[in-house]
């Protein structure tokens, strides 16, 4: 389940790839399509994940087609266009010591390892709520890490 910091107009063509890789690693891939009417470039989405291997991250910005790609090995067997997600979220709390803000595309992205982690996102890169701590903690109370992106600034 992907969270939202503050409303969004639009969520739509979500699509996610998830495998293992032989030496025993998960490859996850995002993808999705949001509509923002206020521009809000600092509006951060947060995936969870399961903890307990390290997180790398892959700039597929360049690679367009992968899932049209992925695809093309898969017969459609029923039609899931009327399906969707998300929902919203944030938190108030200063961090002493800011997450990494790593680049990739369209996003700047950071990851916290887990729930206590949340309050170390920079502030001037994305703009949480102040609840999102106590929403993730009812869904997610351990064992979750989070990806959270946000768009870059347009210039």
């Amino acid at each position: 389940m992907c969270i939202f910091n503050s409303v969004v107009e639009l969520v739509s063509q979500t699509k996610i790839f998830v495998s293992p890789t032989a030496d025993g690693r998960q490859i996850t891939v995002y993808q999705n399509y949001v509509e923002d009417g206020k521009k809000n470039t600092n509006n951060a989405m947060i995936l969870p994940y399961p903890v307990g291997k390290e997180v790398e991250l892959i700039d597929l910005s360049k690679h367009k087609t992968f899932f049209k790609t992925c695809k093309s090995f898969f017969p459609i067997l029923y039609d899931t266009s009327k399906m969707s997600c998300c929902g919203g979220g944030g938190s108030s709390e200063e961090p002493k010591i800011h997450l990494v803000v790593h680049s990739l595309g369209s996003y700047n992205v950071s990851i916290a390892e887990n729930l206590e982690d949340i309050n170390r996102v920079d502030p001037k890169v994305f703009k949480l709520s102040k609840d999102v701590s106590s929403i993730l903690s009812k869904h997610y109370p351990s064992g979750y890490g989070f990806l959270i992106r946000a768009f870059k600034e347009s210039g």
